[in-house]
């Protein structure tokens, strides 16, 4: 292996960063004693950074090369938003290039793990030798690690299982966001290490808010090894993000559900401030929608910008970069759910924020004043209204996280003082993977009806499951040319809202064959959680604007450019 002759730790960071920058004393604990189990920073103190580049640091530049050759080649962080990947994979990428470890013979590959006919994610199965940086969700991750890659074909499953499983470094990233995915991520790290993979692996969840007892399961003891920040960190350059301040607010807002997104939208005008950023982070897509959509109507002179889960690969980077981009004249107004409380760099001025698991409120808030300069940062808290109003969270949950919040009413919070409140929080029972589970997988043969053993209840929660959904061109067209589509085109979409959908008469949806390899016919039966479908373009249901549009009818869902070149030549504009 060859690389960069032996540097230090900081002169790697620095390099990396392309500034006169050290890291913070937690990140070269990391390079000087290696991953911890755990790892307990809070929001803000660069955990990216603290994932990728002290791996790299003991893969190619530690001074021992026993130390070098013990580091797992391959890095996988999961994380468990999509909008997380694309920004965690452009600050690899960028660190990586600055080195000088890209596009060259021994390089350092980044690849993604989001399925479809990706030669990207190809690249890396096919140079199994490389080092690399691999990024994705924990739906992607964990089902390649249970041998049913979603969205993915089926003579790829053996390869990714096998080379995951081995000479890997996994890095969890807020796992109190994963729900039954945090289990069975420590599962599979206890039965690799019970079955024994050869070459090993080893896994680090990261979290500001996780209690290591609760990171036990049947074949995993509780984690011995904990990181967290040091008192040096404390008092040096993170300190001004430590003490940074947010007043406490409740937005008293109509109790009619009908009258709840204009009001919304009519107190994010009267909060936002000119040149800077405003946050209205809400629990459901549909509500974020029906906001933005009022907001829009309202005319206001900052920009407006939506972000949630349901976009392609390619909008939702165009609007998470409009998110991102530093605000000028009137500013921006972000409207957003669960995707930008976790892991996304970015701050705001004021925050409006539905009340939600006191973990979430946690996390949002991190994204009021996160570099603890504005000494009147604002976050607003309301309940939603209507039936229904607690989802996707309990009802008690979110009553005590209300209680804490109301504590706080006109006080200005830090960070670390969120993280500290005590706030009762219900604790699920999740499905665990037991060794005989992980055993029958190995079996990929599919029944009779051509239906595949069903890992979901090991990834992620019955309400947030989801099936990847392209648009083409479907009537009067030949599906025997088609090609499984690119990661470009996939979509991710509710399960029920598909199903809704294809239940209506006259929708026009062609599904994957994974049995014989072909497309078919698509009914609302063949909707299940890792399942690649077609819908036709020219009957709506994707907006570039707003995403996934269950109900729309409006043709518009343009196959993506990055098409051209394939078979598929006939587009819906």
């Amino acid at each position: 292996m060859g690389g960069v002759s032996s540097i230090g730790f900081d002169e790697l960071v620095g390099r990396a960063f392309k500034q006169d920058v050290e890291p913070y004393a937690y990140q070269r604990a990391l390079a000087v004693e290696g991953f911890p189990q755990v790892l307990r920073v809070s929001t803000g103190a660069g955990k990216t950074a603290a994932a990728v580049l002290p791996w790299l640091w003991w893969r190619r530049f530690h001074p021992d090369k026993s130390a070098r050759d013990a580091t797992p080649r391959r890095l996988v962080v999961v994380l468990p938003q999509r909008a997380l990947v694309e920004q965690t994979v452009d600050k690899a990428t960028s660190w990586l290039d600055n080195l000088g470890l890209t596009g060259v013979e021994d390089g350092v590959g980044v690849h993604v793990l989001l399925g479809g006919a990706s030669t990207d994610e190809q690249a890396w199965m096919m140079a199994p030798e490389r080092d690399a940086v691999l990024v994705g969700t924990q739906d992607m991750v964990l089902s390649r690690l249970l041998m049913r890659g979603y969205a993915q074909q089926r003579a790829s499953w053996p390869i990714s299982f096998g080379l995951l499983h081995a000479d890997s470094l996994f890095v969890f990233d807020e796992v109190q966001l994963m729900g039954p995915g945090l289990p069975t991520s420590l599962q599979l790290e206890g039965l690799r290490t019970v079955l024994d993979t050869g070459l090993k692996s080893r896994s680090m969840w990261m979290s500001a808010t996780v209690d290591p007892a609760e990171l036990a399961t049947a074949d995993h003891p509780v984690p011995t090894t904990v990181l967290g920040l040091s008192e040096q960190d404390k008092a040096g350059s993170l300190r001004a993000r430590l003490e940074g301040t947010r007043w406490v607010e409740h937005a008293e807002l109509p109790t009619q559900p009908a009258r709840y997104p204009r009001t919304v939208a009519e107190l994010a005008l009267a909060r936002h401030r000119p040149g800077t950023r405003t946050l209205v982070i809400v629990n459901t897509v549909d509500r974020a929608v029906a906001i933005h959509r009022a907001l829009t109507t309202l005319g206001p002179a900052p920009s407006v910008v939506l972000v949630h889960s349901r976009f392609r690969p390619g909008d939702r980077a165009t609007h998470l970069d409009a998110v991102l981009a530093a605000p000028t004249g009137a500013g921006t107004i972000a409207i957003s759910t669960q995707v930008l409380e976790a892991g996304v760099d970015t701050s705001a001025a004021v925050l409006i924020t539905e009340v939600a698991s006191w973990p979430s409120i946690v996390q949002r808030a991190g994204r009021c004043n996160r570099e603890g300069t504005d000494h009147d940062a604002q976050l607003l808290w309301m309940r939603p209204p209507g039936k229904g109003f607690a989802a996707p969270y309990r009802e008690d949950d979110l009553t005590h996280a209300e209680e804490a919040l109301r504590a706080w009413e006109g006080v200005a919070v830090t960070a670390g003082q969120l993280m500290e409140k005590d706030v009762p929080q219900y604790r699920p029972v999740w499905s665990e993977l037991r060794r005989w589970d992980l055993v029958e997988l190995f079996d990929t043969t599919p029944d009779v009806h051509g239906n595949d053993v069903d890992v979901t209840r090991w990834i992620r929660d019955a309400e947030d499951l989801t099936v990847s959904v392209a648009w083409r061109p479907i009537r009067d067209t030949d599906i025997s040319e088609w090609r499984f589509p690119a990661r470009e085109e996939l979509c991710p979409a509710p399960v029920t809202a598909v199903r809704e959908r294809l239940a209506r008469p006259g929708q026009l949806a062609r599904v994957y064959d994974r049995t014989d390899s072909t497309w078919r016919s698509a009914t609302a039966a063949d909707v299940r959680a890792g399942a690649v479908l077609v819908l036709d373009a020219g009957q709506g249901g994707y907006d570039p604007q707003t995403g996934f549009a269950a109900t729309s009818t409006t043709p518009g869902a343009r196959t993506h450019t990055a098409l051209r070149g394939r078979r598929l030549t006939s587009v819906i504009a």
